[in-house]
């Protein structure tokens, strides 16, 4: 090491270390090293792994942790970086270092920390894919680590996590030096010389395996015995179908693979992509959606109606579908939760607690519902709410709204009803005349005073403990779970407060125009 830094360069080699930092923000001059990891990659292959967290010395901001999902408790008893660096860079000595925008960011960590610890640079030459990516595929668009993932097929599972990003980039890395190595034998094949010395990929890999993400066209060949086949694939960027072989016996018509292997070029069928594994998958671009769905894989969906949903979403119609299987999802836990606080809430009604409740706070409840009788069911109803909502739990206050919902529109039900047979509304609850509430409903649609003000005092309900919000803060990894307690107290009881006033604003509107 000395004061010189090592220099980018743009040449393979089968020999080097991929890294990759997180940080605590997007500043080498202010901010620190919380977590390295690096791959030490010999002949293509990885020989090595270098990971660890690190204490950067102060608070992980929570806009670091919302990235990473790197806490403050998880870096408490990890090692500070002038430990680690010294670690990494023995690790990586003598090999180019590797790194998505490590030249603008990664290696100016690397730079400033050596210095300031141990008075030398690390000399070691690097390459930055970003810079990479940007020269060897100009129409993209963008060129983040996950956007190129996502155009080899690669999974970007796990991002924004050291280690993950490194095997993912090494994928990506090896992924675009195949296709130009791949691009420049075109090139002399075509102009019928050898390589010239200005090739930027000037060293071939021993071995590494390459992945391609298609459609399946047509199956031109297929050995049941052995599960040799031969098909034809559209993969993207590419204007002609890919001739893919090997073991692909399970394989169907529309069906979008993930297949790992290796290009060969064969004396009389010409150039062919030879499958060492696969994995079926999801599609990725409209044609590809638009083939896997009217495959007839999907039961239901043809080819017209294929075209017809990809029409409507286009590319998001992935997303389109997930989000319907997670909606059922949510919906199956959400009708579990909602059954187990409803069968509580009918121990309690049945135990009394709901009627004592009620009496305790009907004093409030006269003030916010003047219009509702003591002993009306909807009073126990609404009261089980507050007391939900005051707690935070929101599962438990979600079937006492509804319930109380329906009891203010029976109450709502009853009062027209009474109405029009000409009396009062305190009289009485039940008339069975269905025909006379029909007609009058008719008239009138609209939701009751009543139902109005319960709706927003449900939605800006004063809150003691916020049990949910905490509960889901320390399932995200929050270092303080019940830290937004005390801002949950000011801020429901300035919403519940305002709330307030304007239901009894818009009460005394509705009293004057006669409803």
């Amino acid at each position: 090491m000395s004061t010189q830094k090592g220099t980018l360069i743009n040449k393979y080699t089968p020999n080097y270390v991929i890294f990759d930092l997180e940080t605590t923000g997007i500043s080498p001059n202010y901010d620190e090293v919380i977590e390295i990891s690096a791959l030490k990659v010999k002949g293509g292959e990885v020989v090595d792994e270098f990971n660890t967290l690190v204490n950067p010395g102060r608070k992980i901001p929570f806009g670091a942790t919302k990235v990473n999902g790197i806490t403050n408790a998880m870096v408490a008893e990890a090692p500070a970086f002038s430990h680690v660096l010294a670690e990494f860079l023995d690790f990586a000595e003598g090999l180019v270092l590797v790194g998505h925008n490590i030249a603008r960011f990664d290696m100016k960590f690397i730079w400033r920390d050596a210095e300031q610890y141990f008075g030398e640079i690390p000399q070691n030459n690097y390459v930055d894919t970003l810079q990479v990516a940007r020269k060897h595929l100009p129409k993209m668009e963008h060129h983040r680590l996950v956007d190129l993932a996502e155009h080899y097929g690669i999974s970007s599972e796990g991002a924004h996590r050291a280690l993950n990003d490194c095997y993912m980039n090494k994928k990506v890395y090896e992924c675009m030096v195949a296709e130009m190595r791949e691009a420049h034998q075109k090139r002399v094949e075509e102009a019928g010389k050898k390589a010239s010395e200005d090739v930027e990929v000037q060293q071939r890999p021993q071995h590494f395996t390459v992945k391609i993400r298609g459609v399946v066209e047509r199956i031109t060949y297929q050995n049941p015995e052995n599960g040799y086949t031969v098909l034809k694939c559209a993969v993207k960027s590419y204007k002609e179908l890919v001739t893919v072989i090997g073991s692909l016996l399970d394989v169907n018509v529309g069906s979008v693979l993930l297949i790992y292997g290796n290009w060969k070029v064969d004396s009389r069928y010409g150039r062919q992509f030879a499958a060492e594994s696969w994995e079926e998958t999801l599609p990725a671009t409209v044609f590809g959606i638009e083939k896997y769905l009217g495959s007839g894989l999907i039961k239901g969906v043809g080819p017209k109606y294929a075209k017809k949903i990809v029409a409507q979403f286009g590319i998001e119609t992935d997303a389109a579908l997930d989000s319907a299987q997670q909606a059922v999802a949510i919906c199956i836990t959400m009708a579990g939760v909602l059954a187990f606080w409803v069968g509580l809430m009918q121990i309690a009604e049945n135990a009394g607690m709901m009627r004592r409740a009620a009496e305790r706070i009907y004093p409030l409840l006269h003030f916010l519902f003047p219009r509702v009788p003591k002993d009306h069911p909807a009073c126990k109803s609404i009261a089980a709410n507050c007391i939900a909502n005051f707690f935070g739990l929101g599962w438990a206050a979600t079937p006492a709204g509804m319930q109380a919902m329906e009891d203010l529109d029976e109450l709502e039900k009853e009062r027209t009803l009474m109405q029009a047979v000409g009396q009062s509304a305190q009289s009485r609850y039940d008339f069975g005349s269905d025909r006379i509430l029909r007609e009058q409903r008719k008239k009138e649609k609209a939701a009751s005073t009543e139902m109005c003000t319960f709706l927003v005092l449900n939605i800006s309900s004063l809150q003691l403990i916020p049990v949910t919000v905490i509960a889901y803060r320390s399932q995200y990894g929050s270092p303080d779970p019940a830290g937004i307690t005390g801002a949950a107290i000011v801020a429901t009881t300035i919403s519940s407060m305002a709330g307030i006033l304007f239901a009894k604003i818009m009460s005394v509107i509705d009293e004057k125009r006669g409803y």
